[in-house]
């Protein structure tokens, strides 16, 4: 069995050579650094399993080298242990704040070291088996679902195709005008579905918000103009209808177009012809109420479980795990952006999906 490699970062040369001696008397492989800029050093070169580092030291402290490590790709990971005196508990508090595994105070025993670490490993063995488990499933999932989610528009298109290659020049332009839009409608469905599913694959992955795009933008016009280019897609213009009361919304405004989109194309796809889109956006107290109602009884068998898990639906309800799919794209985007979603369906009456987002602040 591979030895587990631990870094010790620690200034005081008597506590260091003395905890050297505890951790490879229990067969850990050891390294050592007196301050952080060190540490960083050592840490390119031997990815450590663990790190167990001071707080006060010269050069480079503890925070700091955490902080250091938590911003880089290949050290953000490695579980991480402060020692501190008593003396250094609001610097311990801090520490845990900012995100640091744990912590032993000096003076502390062999026990209570090795208890220490074995606790952290275990735990951080235990999330990459959940991580790769989470990796895994997802990757059977777009093996089994996408191909056959694919299938379905783009079995459209081929047929499609071959109406247009197997006619006559003569042929009615009517109909030659009527294949094109269906070819169209199939392509676009396509498209959108291949998105929706690498937008799935983001989250899944672990997508974040970039704080550098948060700024504050007007909403009106980005509602105006995703929400009728899609009335429009859906010959839909004369049935939407917009009452949006002006606020800053704390969500990257490529978030807040692709929601929209989302929903609207959810709604016209779902709801008949005659049935009116209504959008409300209102100013609450805490949050900012954007609401997508139509007058018509649509996703009523769609539930909280199938948007969190749409991809175990049964194959043959394939407009069900459609609708989930993209339910539970717009539900993570704004989970991310700090919101959260609402699904109301009256049986008789209306569809309503809420959007509760923060304001920027």
């Amino acid at each position: 069995m591979e030895k587990k490699k631990i870094l010790l970062v620690e200034d005081e040369a008597e506590l260091l050579e003395e905890v050297v001696d505890w951790l490879r008397f229990e067969d850990f492989e050891v390294e050592t650094a007196t301050n952080g800029e060190e540490a960083m050093e050592k840490v390119q070169v031997t990815q450590p399993d663990i790190i167990i580092s001071d707080i006060m030291m010269p050069v480079m402290d503890g925070k700091r080298l955490f902080l250091e490590l938590r911003s880089k790709l290949e050290s953000y990971n490695i579980p991480f242990i402060f020692m501190s005196a008593l003396s250094e508990r609001e610097h311990v508090r801090h520490g845990m704040n900012i995100g640091a595994d744990d912590y032993i105070t000096k003076p502390f025993t062999r026990v209570d070291l090795l208890q220490a670490i074995q606790a952290r490993l275990a735990k951080h063995q235990q999330q990459q088996e959940i991580a790769e488990k989470s990796l895994t499933d997802l990757k059977n999932r777009i093996i089994t679902q996408l191909p056959k989610e694919l299938k379905i528009p783009l079995n459209s298109i081929m047929s499609h195709g071959n109406l247009l290659a197997e006619i006559s020049k003569d042929f009615d332009s009517t109909i030659l005008e009527s294949l094109g839009e269906e070819i169209l409608e199939s392509a676009n469905n396509l498209n959108g579905l291949i998105e929706n599913f690498l937008v799935h694959i983001q989250l899944q992955l672990g997508l974040t918000i970039e704080k550098h795009l948060l700024k504050p933008h007007t909403i009106e016009p980005i509602l105006y103009e995703e929400s009728f280019l899609k009335a429009r897609q859906f010959n839909r213009a004369n049935q939407c209808e917009l009452h949006i009361e002006p606020a800053p919304l704390n969500i990257q405004e490529d978030i807040l177009r692709k929601i929209v989109r989302e929903i609207c194309s959810l709604l016209f796809q779902l709801s008949s012809e005659e049935s009116k889109l209504v959008i409300s956006g209102n100013r609450l107290p805490e949050y900012y109420s954007l609401s997508f109602t139509t007058n018509e009884a649509i996703l009523e068998d769609i539930n909280e479980e199938s948007i969190d898990a749409f991809m175990q639906l049964n194959d043959n309800l394939t407009f069900k795990t459609n609708a989930s799919l993209s339910l539970s794209i717009i539900k993570q985007l704004i989970e991310l952006s700090g919101g959260s979603l609402k699904l109301e369906t009256n049986k008789h009456s209306s569809t309503a999906i809420t959007c509760f987002v923060a304001y920027f602040v």
